[in-house]
């Protein structure tokens, strides 16, 4: 125990000092500072990088009750998952009898093990006294803690809504994602009672980062590539995916000239490759990870651009063989009504799943199965919500089951090929 007056600084000796949820006493506005006096450590959870929970005891009055994922701080900051040890220090302030401040310095330690010191005035909270709802709120915290709740005296931490981030990736162009998804996340707010917050993420790998680094909170989209890679690397899962133009997946195709007798993709070593362009997944990257797994290397590779212009190379003789999504004769054959005859399709790829709404690996599984059950809803039938959300983003028809499985051959396929993280 540790006492000071109202105008001292508490050094407290805990390794993270975020507070994210306070409890203060059920009673009429106090005619003191209610926060002045002894403080104890009551509980701090220790979790595998730090500490998750931390309460304290203020003055025999209540508690305060903190619970926030490290990581996240570190990642906001410095843009890297951090998934070592931490360490802090920091001082409650009480100047005023309805006020409640909290500076505090923390280092995260990186991959390398190099130490960084956030920046002192991005670890500044505070908090009002609330006498009329005997509550306290936040007046002013960093961005990256997220939320926080109160609640009154006699109650828990079980009264607090629980926390989601909705992390979308870039959606149509022109299209405002955090206004957006703002509508799908006053939805799901409505269904569920928890507290959602938008994150606009700032594309592919950003999703990947996100989703890794907060697996209590965490529910996005997540394209093939990024499932793929966070279901292995942090053990992100999904139930639902995506229809779009009619499916809840697509698949690549590998085209020869008709008649040319090669069949199957063992015979196109040695020859003339046209492709899309090399972010394409069924066109390029898929195919080049089977060629590689089939010992497959092609004479040369002509990038066309597009999907109809590998058809095109194909059709006009300029390549042995092309690769596109399944199929992209279609998108050609008013121009050249014969192309199904010129151009046949000898093999094609495992069905790509479409986007999944993924959850973070230590998701509770109880609020999972309601925000699962309110999107299901939100595309039976589909409604404004849906519309002015997932459909206005990102093209989204309805929604379809699906399963860890699906993806399951995919990470070899992209590993062959030499799409990595960095790619995303």
């Amino acid at each position: 125990m540790r006492t000071r007056t109202t105008s001292s600084a508490i050094a407290l000796g805990t390794t993270v000092l975020l507070l994210l949820a306070l409890v203060v006493p059920a009673a009429a506005a106090p005619p003191d500072n209610p926060f002045v006096g002894s403080w104890e450590t009551i509980y701090d959870d220790g979790g595998p990088v730090g500490p998750t929970e931390i309460h304290f005891q203020i003055g025999g009055r209540g508690h305060i009750h903190g619970k926030v994922s490290v990581g996240r701080i570190c990642f906001a900051q410095f843009g890297e998952f951090v998934p070592s040890s931490y360490g802090g220090s920091g001082s409650i302030i009480s100047e005023d009898p309805y006020m409640f401040e909290v500076y505090a310095d923390l280092y995260c330690h990186t991959r390398s093990g190099q130490g960084k010191q956030l920046v002192f005035e991005d670890f500044y909270l505070k908090f009002r006294y609330e006498p009329e709802t005997d509550t306290l709120r936040a007046l002013h915290y960093p961005p990256q803690a997220l939320h926080h709740c109160a609640w009154r005296s006699g109650s828990g931490p079980s009264s607090c809504p629980p926390e989601v981030q909705l992390i979308l990736p870039p959606g149509a162009d022109g299209v405002d994602v955090a206004a957006a998804g703002q509508v799908l996340a006053e939805a799901l707010e409505g269904a569920t009672g928890a507290t959602v917050t938008v994150v606009a993420a700032a594309g592919q790998r950003d999703v990947y980062d996100r989703m890794c680094a907060s697996p209590e909170t965490a529910v996005g989209i997540a394209g093939a590539p990024v499932y793929s890679f966070a279901s292995f690397d942090c053990g992100i899962d999904t139930s639902l995916r995506a229809i779009q133009f009619g499916s809840d997946g697509y698949q690549g195709q590998f085209m020869v000239p008709a008649g040319s007798g090669l069949e199957g993709i063992a015979n196109l070593d040695g020859k003339t490759w046209a492709h899309p362009a090399l972010g394409s997944m069924s066109g390029y990257i898929v195919p080049k990870g089977m060629m590689v797994l089939a010992g497959v290397e092609p004479s040369a590779s002509l990038d066309e651009g597009s999907h109809d212009g590998a058809v095109l190379a194909v059709y006009h003789g300029a390549a042995e063989f092309g690769t596109s999504v399944v199929d992209a004769r279609t998108w050609v054959d008013d121009d050249y009504p014969d192309v199904f005859d010129v151009v046949e399709v000898i093999h094609v790829s495992p069905f790509i799943p479409n986007d999944a709404i993924a959850f973070g690996s230590d998701f509770p599984e109880a609020l999972r199965l309601q925000i699962e059950a309110a999107v299901i809803a939100l595309a039976d039938p589909v409604g404004a919500v849906w519309e002015d959300s997932l459909d206005l983003l990102y093209g989204w028809e309805g929604i379809s089951s699906a399963e860890g499985a699906d993806w399951a051959w995919l990470l070899p396929v992209l590993n062959a090929a030499g799409f990595t993280i960095d790619d995303l």
